[in-house]
């Protein structure tokens, strides 16, 4: 119980940090929660890589958590941007 409940804090750190860095995002208290966590793993799977263990899922600290958090929302706006019809 105390694992879930101090992920969520992690998430909604992260979220937010990532959230604030786009200030454009615009995303719900839960959206940033579920940014927060998915960027953990990111972030996890990232640090494992530059630490020569091989790729691993598996959560990581604050850090890497807004590292991937970042690098989750910079790929929505990235999409999103490509995918809006142009106006004439």
């Amino acid at each position: 119980m105390i694992t879930l409940a101090i992920m969520l804090l992690i998430g909604l750190l992260a979220g937010s940090f990532a959230a604030w860095f786009f200030s454009k995002t615009g995303l719900s208290f839960w959206q940033r929660v579920g940014v927060g966590i998915a960027g953990s793993f990111l972030g996890g799977a990232i640090s494992s890589l530059l630490h020569g263990q091989g790729l691993q899922f598996e959560t990581s600290g604050l850090i890497w958590s807004g590292v991937g958090s970042l690098l989750i929302i910079w790929g929505y706006e990235y999409y999103k941007k490509q995918n809006t019809p142009a106006t004439v």
